[in-house]
């Protein structure tokens, strides 16, 4: 079995577009499976598949200033063990807008950030 403190991560000020899903695989992701980093910007669109039901401690963090668009054909596919749900802090925004509950469930928004079904 192999353990990540984060599958996907990044640096401050970023831009990411995951255009066509992601798959995740057996195993346990200690962390989040996205760090999105302190004012970042991502656009998720497409399918997260998860095979051989992995563990996972939060779907996504988001760190002050990063801003989450999770939209159009998104959808969770397979089963996921998340210990816990999407952390939104710190002046940060995730739009779900794909309708999907997120893996861990929906997210609890501290410290002035924004969860939203709409664009926020």
């Amino acid at each position: 079995m192999w353990k990540f403190k984060s599958k996907v991560s990044c640096d401050f000020d970023t831009h990411i577009n995951v255009n066509n899903g992601i798959g995740v695989g057996a195993g346990s992701i200690t962390g989040s499976m996205f760090n999105f980093c302190q004012g970042s910007s991502w656009n998720i669109n497409g399918a997260e598949a998860f095979t051989g039901t992995p563990t996972i401690g939060k779907w996504g963090s988001l760190f002050s200033g990063a801003k989450v668009t999770v939209q159009g054909n998104v959808s969770f596919t397979g089963s996921v063990t998340a210990s816990g749900v999407s952390t939104v802090s710190g002046n940060s925004v995730l739009n779900n807008l794909s309708g999907a509950t997120l893996p861990g469930g929906t997210p609890t928004p501290s410290t002035g950030g924004q969860y939203c079904t709409t664009q926020c």
